[in-house]
């Protein structure tokens, strides 16, 4: 088949086509590696989110712990005092003058 140049130009425009089609996939690539990047910041986010929210629960239930020990030692120094009260109040005017008991 003789080429002419109606074949050329027709040759070359299927050229430019496949050219223009390879540029939109190209683009489409950039966007879905974009949209990869994006996912994967968000999941490290979540990721450092997790890892903060398991840091407060420990601090919180130390700070539970804490106060659990301060009741009962309150509990303890109502008793205490208390008895100490029933037998003469020398724990309790003792209790009173120091300066560490608020």
């Amino acid at each position: 088949m003789p080429t002419t140049t109606a074949t050329v130009f027709e040759m070359l425009g299927r050229a430019k086509a496949m050219f223009n089609n390879l540029h939109i996939a190209s683009e489409t690539l950039n966007g879905a590696i974009s949209i990869v990047k994006s996912l994967v910041t968000i999941s490290e986010s979540a990721i450092a989110i997790v890892n903060d929210v398991k840091v407060l629960f420990e601090a919180a239930k130390e700070l539970g712990a804490n106060a659990t020990m301060a009741g009962r030692t309150m509990e303890l120094v109502v008793v205490l005092v208390a008895e100490d009260d029933i037998r003469g109040g020398t724990m309790a005017t003792a209790m009173a003058a120091s300066p560490n008991i608020k």
